[in-house]
């Protein structure tokens, strides 16, 4: 950490002729919030306070506040059945696609706006589905049908890029990251690659065995998934390992947007079968013992997951009771990031060890500073700015 000494004698002085005010967040404590049944529920927003996903032949967006809304159908197609399959951060921007078979057309809800179709290809013959939106909500990576056949398009407002069919031919988009800058594909016989936005490859990801992944970290330099089924992380310059602790039947399924959190699904019999989360600090945790630990009791069994949040605090899930719930955990100190090894595992401490790691990031932009969008929530939004040096200095005053 060259020279972080100074910039920690920088922010010392810069911090005591800033008022600190205090903050109080909301959701802060650990919570199990019933959904409903009956529910296909397919994506959470980044802090666990909305989701996504069908009820019968409707399309839906829950909301910790306001519940359950059922979202408008794509004016051309009323008659179509709705699907919706990702929401952005935020939770005010879903894409889905207007049925499971032609004619279906991929579409865009935005808040206070409504739904739109996305643009057809040229020949298009109304076959095309959208399963990704970037987390800000400004790129859907979805497919559709034209004159050439199956295409991979990334949409934003500004225009679409069409994959190459050459380069492109049977790749499946799997995930996007917060601004569409890194695409994971994975193709027929197995090739998983990373492209950019114009869908140059960046990486192909060679496995001496099928590798399927499932997620990739918001840097796009962590990918998720199983490799002969059991739980695999593909880190870039590092290259695969097994999650510690998973069985040889499991899958990682989701990672937080800053690699942090992974989310994954033991499938072996007895006691360590189920849903679990690993993370640096504290190894490989089965989920319904966090739950125990959290909630003071586990009011339902969980046999499925579905989802991880971006900051890694909460998991959609699915009952014993066929009931989705979201569960949260309790919010990690804001002054906590660190626990002395530079790697950012959190030890319940507050010491000079987090702000000397903390400040080394904030200087390199390194998302692992990346603690709040300015809401007080504890929110990431990809950018790394005063708004995360207050809230880690309010949380370090605290000495939570």
């Amino acid at each position: 950490m060259p020279g972080r000494f100074n910039r920690f004698a920088t922010a010392i002085a810069i911090s005591v002729s800033i008022s600190i005010a205090a903050v109080v967040r909301a959701g802060d404590e650990a919570s199990l919030v019933p959904i409903g049944v009956g529910l296909n529920i397919t994506a959470i927003s980044a802090d666990g306070t909305a989701v996504c996903g069908t009820q019968g032949n409707e399309s839906f967006r829950w909301t910790r506040d306001g519940g359950l809304e059922i979202l408008p159908r794509v004016s051309n197609y009323p008659g179509v059945n709705s699907r919706a399959y990702s929401i952005s951060w935020d939770g005010r921007v879903i894409c889905g696609t207007t049925s499971g078979t032609a004619p279906r057309v991929a579409w865009r809800w935005r808040e206070g706006v409504g739904t739109e179709p996305l643009p057809e290809l040229p020949g298009g013959t109304e076959n095309a589905i959208a399963e990704n939106i970037s987390a800000n909500g400004q790129a859907i990576l979805y497919q559709s049908t034209d004159d050439v056949g199956l295409r991979t398009v990334l949409w934003t407002e500004t225009g679409s890029t069409i994959m190459p069919y050459e380069t492109g031919a049977g790749e499946q988009p799997v995930a996007l990251n917060f601004e569409g800058s890194r695409i994971l594909t994975v193709s027929a016989s197995g090739a998983v690659r990373v492209r950019n936005g114009s869908f140059e490859l960046l990486s192909t990801i060679i496995a001496p065995q099928f590798f399927w992944p499932n997620d990739l970290s918001a840097s796009g330099q962590t990918v998720v998934g199983r490799l002969s089924n059991r739980a695999t992380l593909w880190t870039e310059g590092r290259g695969f390992w097994q999650v510690p602790g998973s069985t040889p039947l499991s899958t990682a399924l989701a990672i937080s947007s800053d690699g942090r959190y992974v989310l994954g699904q033991n499938f072996a019999a007895g006691a360590i079968n189920g849903p679990w989360i690993w993370d640096a600090q504290g190894g490989l945790r089965m989920l319904e013992a966090i739950m125990l630990e959290e909630l003071g009791s586990l009011p339902v069994r969980v046999p499925a997951i579905g989802g991880l949040s971006a900051n890694g605090r909460s998991v959609l899930l699915r009952g014993s009771d066929d009931v989705y719930y979201v569960f949260s955990k309790a919010a990690p100190c804001a002054g906590d990031v660190d626990n002395g090894q530079g790697e950012g595992g959190r030890d319940a401490g507050v010491t000079a060890d987090d702000i000397v790691a903390f400040l080394y990031w904030l200087y390199a932009g390194d998302l692992r500073a990346d603690l709040d969008d300015g809401s007080g929530t504890g929110r990431p939004d990809m950018a790394v700015t005063i708004d995360d040096f207050l809230y880690f200095l309010n949380g370090f005053e605290a000495g939570c």
